[in-house]
C-alpha cells in the first residue's frame, strides 16, 4: 500500500472550501494517542493513516468494514457494536490493500472502491514537485454485493473526487501536468489550473465523459449541491487550498439557484449521514483553523470549534463515520457525536432568493412577529444599496439608486419609527442586533428600497426581484 508518495498534509475528502457562520457549542471527546498509533474504537483495534499505516476501517454508507491485521479476515457491522465475518476472496482483497488511501462507498447495490490520495491539493503540489505524477494510478474497482470485481477502470490522470447521485455515479480527474509551472508559488491564475475531466456511469462499470460538467454533485438527504469549475489557490508554498466556483443547491420539487455566500467559501467538502460538512485541514499561516462546519442544505453553515491546539499541531485526516465525525492531528484524536450536531441544526430554515440567487448569509434570517429579519450588510451589498452607519446613536441610512429615482430608508435599532425618502413611516418590527450584527425586516426595507417581495410557502423562500 506504500509508494513512496510524500505526504505533507491532509488528504482532503472532496472539494475546496471555508465558510464562516455561526458557532455551535458541541462537547468533544477528546482522545490522546501519544506514540500509540492503534485506538480502540467499540473494542476494536483502528489504525487511522498513523506512522505508516493507512486506516483498517472503512464506513461505506451501508455499514462499517473492519480489517483485521493479525489474521489478514475482515469483518462487517452496520453499528461498529455487532461484528460478522465478511469474507473478501484474496485477489479482491490484494486489490484494496494496494490503494492507497483506501475509500469505499456503497450505492445502488454496488461498491466504489477507489484510493483518495489525490483528494487532497497539497499532496498533488508534492507529487508534482517530485515527479511522481506520471502514470500507473489506482483503478477504481466496481464491486458487487459479494464483494466480487465486476468492473476495474484505469483513467488517464489521477481521481480527485466521487460522488453518486439520482442512479448515476460521477468521477473527477485532473491533469495537473498539462498546465503546471514548477516552483510557481501562485496557481490562482488560469495557466496554472488543473484541467478537469468528469465522467459519469449509470452501472458503476462503463465511465464515460461529461463535456459539460466540471465537478461532480454532492447529494445529501434532499438537497443537491453543484459546482461549476474549481481554481487552485496558492499564495505561498504552504497555503493552498481548492476554491469552487458557482456554487448552486436544488431542493427535492425546487429547481437549483446559485447560492451567492456572505463569505468566500474554502476548505473541504463532504457528506455524511445527511449532513453536508466542510473543514480546512491546510496549514494557513503556521496556524490551523480553529473550527469545522456543518450545513443541512448547502446554504447555511454553522461552526463547531475544536479544542485548543498544541503550537504546531494541525488537522492531518478525518474519517466520517455513521455516529460521528473523527479529526485527526500529529497525536491527539477530536471525536464529534452526529446526533449531538443535528439537534443543533434542527428547524426549518428560512431562505432568501434576490433576482434569482440564493443568499447564503454567515448568520441565517430569523423570524419575529410573523415578520423576516436578515443580516443589514450583505443584503444590502447584493442589492447595490450604499449604507452609512451611526455607531453613537445606533442609527443606519440606506440608499438605492433605481432607474426611477434614488430611495432612502433611515432607521434605528430596536426602533420601530423610520423614514422613507424623509416621511416617517412605521415598522412592524424594528432592526435589531443579534450577535453584533444588524438585522433588519426584510420586507420593509426591500420595498421601500424600490424591490418586490413574494413569498414562496412551499420553498419557505422570501423571492426578491426588481420588478
Amino acid at each position: 500500500m506504500k509508494k513512496n508518495i510524500i505526504i505533507l498534509t491532509i488528504i482532503l475528502t472532496l472539494f475546496s472550501i471555508n465558510v464562516y457562520s455561526s458557532d455551535l457549542q458541541i462537547e468533544c471527546e477528546i482522545i490522546d494517542k501519544g506514540d500509540n498509533f492503534v485506538y480502540q474504537y467499540n473494542d476494536k483495534d483502528i489504525f487511522l493513516g498513523s506512522n505508516g499505516r493507512e486506516e483498517n476501517i472503512w464506513w461505506t454508507g451501508k455499514e462499517y468494514i473492519w480489517f483485521n491485521d493479525l489474521n489478514g479476515k475482515y469483518e462487517k457491522s452496520t453499528d461498529a457494536s455487532n461484528w460478522e465475518d465478511l469474507y473478501i476472496q484474496p485477489d479482491v482483497s490484494d486489490k484494496l490493500f494496494n490503494l492507497d488511501y483506501m475509500e469505499i462507498c456503497y450505492c445502488d447495490g454496488v461498491y466504489i472502491a477507489r484510493s483518495s490520495l489525490y483528494d487532497s491539493p497539497i499532496q498533488i503540489i508534492s507529487a508534482l514537485e517530485h515527479d511522481m505524477l506520471n502514470t500507473g494510478f489506482d483503478p477504481v474497482y466496481c464491486l458487487n454485493e459479494n464483494f466480487e470485481t465486476i468492473g476495474e477502470t484505469n483513467f488517464e490522470y489521477p481521481v480527485t473526487a466521487f460522488s453518486y447521485y439520482d442512479g448515476r455515479f460521477y468521477i473527477r480527474t485532473q491533469d495537473y501536468k498539462t498546465n503546471y509551472a514548477e516552483n510557481t508559488y501562485v496557481v490562482s491564475n488560469s495557466e496554472h489550473q488543473p484541467i478537469n475531466y468528469v465522467y459519469v456511469s449509470n452501472d458503476g462499470i462503463s465511465w464515460n465523459l461529461d463535456e459539460y460538467l466540471q465537478e461532480v454533485p454532492l447529494y445529501s438527504d434532499g438537497k443537491l449541491m453543484t459546482f461549476g469549475k474549481g481554481n487552485y489557490v496558492r499564495e505561498k508554498y504552504s497555503d493552498l487550498y481548492y476554491s469552487l466556483n458557482d456554487i448552486s443547491v436544488g431542493f427535492e420539487n425546487n429547481s437549483s439557484a446559485k447560492v451567492i455566500y456572505e463569505q468566500t467559501p474554502f476548505g473541504s467538502f463532504s457528506v455524511v449521514d445527511g449532513l453536508f460538512l466542510s473543514y480546512d485541514g491546510l496549514e494557513r499561516n503556521k496556524k490551523p483553523v480553529p473550527y469545522f462546519s456543518v450545513s443541512n442544505d448547502g446554504v447555511y453553515w454553522y461552526n463547531v470549534k475544536f479544542p485548543d491546539f498544541y503550537d504546531g499541531e494541525i488537522l492531518t485526516r478525518v474519517f466520517e463515520f455513521k455516529d460521528s465525525f473523527l479529526f485527526k492531528t500529529g497525536k491527539r484524536l477530536f471525536r464529534y457525536d452526529l446526533d449531538d450536531i443535528k439537534k443543533e441544526l434542527s428547524g426549518d430554515p428560512i431562505y432568501i432568493k434576490l433576482n434569482g440567487n440564493i443568499l447564503g448569509f454567515a448568520q441565517p434570517p430569523v423570524m419575529e412577529s410573523d415578520r423576516i429579519l436578515v443580516p443589514m450588510r450583505f443584503l444590502f451589498e447584493q442589492m447595490g444599496a450604499e449604507v452609512n452607519w451611526n455607531d453613537e446613536t445606533q442609527t443606519a441610512i440606506a440608499t438605492s439608486a433605481r432607474d426611477e429615482g434614488e430611495n432612502t430608508v433611515t432607521f434605528s435599532i430596536d426602533n420601530t419609527t423610520a423614514y422613507v425618502n424623509g416621511a416617517e413611516t412605521p415598522m412592524d418590527v424594528p432592526a435589531h442586533l443579534i450577535d453584533d450584527q444588524t438585522f433588519v425586516p426584510l420586507r420593509f426595507l426591500s420595498e421601500n428600497l424600490g424591490y418586490t417581495v413574494e413569498w414562496d410557502e412551499a420553498a419557505n423562500t422570501a423571492v426578491i426581484t426588481t420588478e
